[in-house]
């Protein structure tokens, strides 16, 4: 019925980058002139001021404050059962507050020296939690540290967005948690949803900022410093929407098993962008989970993860079925941006890792989706519905090349399978492949042989226009460069999976 992407889950974090560091926290000391001998006197009293100011604005309007002995309390669920008693529509829900571990700073005394130091340390201090509902974006909440450098964290949710943008344009719709199961207009529903990459962050940011801590950046003193908004974790998800309950159980469970199955820790590495997947030292790893919603398949590599699972199934007789595959970055520095270098002057663009600041959302929102993207086509593969042996029947014919006849693949001959596994090696996809790309890959080692590399380069020349004649590889004009067709990663998909497999599997498949 149509395909719904944006984000999902969203968490911002907001620094005071002067005060992340001792040479900084002296700084700010020197300015408010903060004696060493009295820093503790006045943190606790700045941090006094924080909590007033944070807490009673909330016992102003009504709504509780509370305060929770330990972190293995569940907060979400606190606070709906607060949400729900209360019966919350709009405005603040709660504040709850919390000891929790952080990192700050303390006044040491060096015995050597005779003297009082400043040195960052790890502690434990209060954090408060202020839930809300707002006007445009729904459920959130932001969380500030009581101590210096009273770090920040917002949570929001790109789907909880979209539905107050849709009741602003009087477009109807039904939800599943945080699933949409129907939409009136679901083109509409995606232009507005592709409004909030045009959200001018560091305002939105703020604004939630000053309505968390409202005596920010007065209580820093003569100290002036703004916070500076990074992306702690992004989720990007599309939601592929069937019409029948049916239609998506009849092919997902397929579609799961070759993920879990013929997808590899390369092709892993292609989803997620990874230029070079062989100069990659990490872990990749696959996990296939049976949960009680269904089954879901989860990839995670440098600390981002890619992911396929069936959302939500209709429970009314109107409602669709969604499929969801979802990338979530929480390390974005493999990522490449289009920018000016930061700190060195007005500079032409150039091609520069992704930062976690806001500034380059909009990009994390592009290399998500095309981790999307990358990750559907491959998943499509395994749903080919033609059998078999007539595929096989249309690849080992002979076929023509312009005026040239071409011999038919040998698809399990060891010369055709050893070409056809590395032409459906992942580094190839994102970039295509070239003719020294399939040299190295068919021979064990370089020559240093003029004869000898001419003839290699022949010869693999001759098995590129092989792949070309039956529509494996399509050439990009004006380059060097092949791409694997989408006829071909079926076809690919299909011979591979058939000759991995045991005669026990497919004996069991054939019954």
């Amino acid at each position: 019925m149509g395909v719904l992407s944006g984000f999902d889950r969203l968490v911002l974090r907001g620094y005071i980058r002067q005060l992340g560091y001792v040479d900084g926290m002296s700084c700010y000391m020197a300015v408010n002139r903060v004696r060493s001998v009295d820093f503790k006197d006045h943190v606790l009293e700045v941090t006094g001021r924080l909590r007033q100011a944070v807490e009673e604005p909330v016992r102003q309007q009504g709504r509780p404050v509370v305060y929770l002995s330990s972190t293995k309390i569940d907060k979400e669920k606190t606070v709906q059962r607060i949400a729900a008693q209360d019966r919350v529509r709009t405005g603040t829900i709660c504040l709850l507050s919390c000891v929790e571990p952080c990192r700050t700073f303390e006044i040491h005394r060096n015995r050597k020296q005779k003297k009082l130091e400043l040195k960052s340390c790890l502690s434990r201090c209060l954090f408060f939690y202020k839930y809300g509902i707002h006007p445009e974006l729904g459920y959130y909440h932001a969380r500030i540290q009581s101590w210096f450098p009273f770090s920040v964290q917002i949570y929001l949710n790109g789907r909880e967005w979209l539905a107050r943008q849709m009741d602003a344009a009087r477009l109807r719709y039904r939800r599943s948690d945080n699933t949409f199961v129907w939409l009136e207009d679901v083109d509409q529903a995606q232009m507005l949803m592709n409004e909030q990459l045009r959200t001018r962050w560091p305002q939105l940011l703020e604004q939630i900022l000053r309505d968390l801590n409202p005596v920010h950046p007065a209580m820093l003193g003569k100290f002036r410093a703004r916070y500076y908004w990074s992306v702690y974790q992004a989720e990007w998800a599309s939601d592929v929407m069937f019409k029948k309950p049916s239609d998506l159980a009849s092919i997902y469970e397929p579609l799961a098993l070759h993920a879990i199955r013929s997808l590899h820790g390369v092709d892993v590495l292609r989803f997620l962008g990874s230029q070079r997947p062989t100069c990659f030292t990490g872990d990749v790893r696959s996990k296939l989970t049976e949960r009680t919603e269904g089954i879901r398949v989860k990839h995670t590599a440098n600390g981002n993860s890619i992911k396929v699972y069936d959302k939500a199934y209709a429970q009314g007789p109107r409602d669709w079925s969604v499929l969801r595959l979802e990338t979530t970055t929480t390390n974005p520095h493999g990522f490449k941006v289009y920018r000016t270098a930061e700190g060195k002057g007005r500079r032409a663009k150039q091609w520069l890792p992704l930062r976690k600041g806001v500034a380059d959302l909009h990009r994390l929102a592009e290399v998500s989706q095309a981790s999307n993207d990358r990750y559907a086509e491959a998943l499509s593969a395994s749903d080919c519905s033609e059998p078999l042996g007539q595929l096989l029947r249309k690849l080992v014919a002979p076929t023509r090349l312009g005026n040239r006849r071409v011999r038919g693949l040998r698809p399990w001959a060891p010369g055709d399978l050893v070409l056809l596994r590395a032409a459906n090696r992942g580094e190839f996809a994102i970039n295509g492949l070239r003719n020294r790309d399939l040299q190295a890959l068919l021979y064990d080692k370089p020559s240093s042989d003029p004869r000898e590399r001419r003839r290699r380069s022949a010869r693999v020349g001759r098995l590129l226009r092989l792949l070309r004649a039956h529509a494996i590889l399509k050439k990009v004009p004006r380059t060097h460069r092949y791409q694997i067709t989408t006829t071909g990663r079926q076809a690919l998909a299909a011979m591979l999976a058939a000759a991995d497999a045991t005669t026990a599997q497919l004996a069991r498949l054939a019954a």
